[in-house]
C-alpha cells in the first residue's frame, strides 16, 4: 500500500510539475509574444528612412477590441511611435496597423503551430481611403499571403544572437478595389520572434499613393525585461 500511494504521490507531482499556468488565458510558458503586465522591449524605430530613435513598449493594463479580437495594448515611451496593439489566440499571433480614422489592418503574423515554408493568408476590408480614382469607392479588400522562411535556429540583431527564432514573410500584400480589374500591389512585410522573448525585430514597406497608404518602418530589438 505504501509503495502505491507513494507512486500516487510521484505522478501528481509530475502531472502539476507539467500543468503551466496560461497566466488568465493571455500567455502561455512557451510563447512568441509574452504579455505579462511590466514586460517591456526597447527597440531602435525608423520611419520611412528617418533617423533612428529610441522606444520603448510596455505591456499595461489597457486592452482594445479590433473588429471583435481582443487585443492587449504596449504602450510607447514616446510620441514619435505609437502604442501598439498585440493579441495571442492559441498559436495565432496578431498585431495592427493604423490605416486610417475609420479603419486598423490586422497582422496575422505568426501562426507558430506552422512548418517551414508554409502559408496562411487573410482577408480584411479597409474603409475610409481616400485618393481612390473611382467616384463614390472608399474602400479597399487587402488580402496578405504569410509565409513561414525560418523555423528554430538563430538570427542576430544588433549584435546579439537570439535562439529559437521564427521568421514571417508577408510575401504577398494586394488590394482589390471595385472597379479596377487587377489587384493593386502594396508592399511586403518581415517579421521574426524568438520564443519567450517576443518581436525581435520588424520591417515593412506598405505604400500606395492610389489608396493612400504609406507605412514604412523597422523596429530593431535593443533589450528587453520579460515578467
Amino acid at each position: 500500500m505504501k509503495k502505491i500511494l507513494s507512486l500516487l504521490t510521484l505522478a501528481t507531482i509530475i502531472f502539476s510539475s507539467c500543468s503551466k499556468s496560461s497566466g488568465g488565458g493571455n500567455t502561455t510558458t512557451d510563447t512568441y509574444l509574452p504579455s505579462t503586465v511590466g514586460t517591456s522591449w526597447t527597440y531602435n524605430y525608423s520611419n520611412a528612412g528617418a533617423p533612428a530613435t529610441s522606444v520603448t513598449y510596455t505591456m499595461g493594463s489597457l486592452s482594445a477590441t479590433v473588429n471583435g479580437r481582443a487585443y492587449k495594448i504596449a504602450e510607447a515611451s514616446t510620441g514619435v511611435a505609437n502604442n501598439r496593439k498585440f493579441a495571442q489566440e492559441g498559436n495565432s499571433y496578431w498585431t495592427t496597423m493604423s490605416v486610417t480614422s475609420a479603419s486598423e489592418l490586422e497582422l496575422n503574423v505568426l501562426q507558430s503551430d506552422k512548418n517551414l515554408n508554409d502559408t496562411w493568408t487573410t482577408s480584411q476590408v479597409i474603409s475610409g481611403l481616400t485618393g481612390i480614382p473611382i467616384p463614390g469607392v472608399t474602400s479597399a479588400t487587402i488580402n496578405i499571403t504569410y509565409k513561414i522562411t525560418q523555423k528554430g535556429g538563430s538570427f542576430t540583431v544588433s549584435g546579439v544572437a537570439y535562439n529559437d527564432v521564427i521568421k514571417v514573410e508577408a510575401t504577398s500584400i494586394q488590394a482589390a478595389v471595385s472597379g479596377i480589374p487587377l489587384p493593386i500591389s502594396l508592399g511586403t512585410a518581415s517579421f521574426y520572434f524568438a520564443k519567450n522573448i517576443g518581436l525581435i525585430k520588424m520591417v515593412t514597406s506598405i505604400s500606395n499613393s492610389t489608396i493612400g497608404l504609406n507605412i514604412n518602418d523597422t523596429y530593431e530589438l535593443q533589450s528587453y525585461t520579460i515578467k
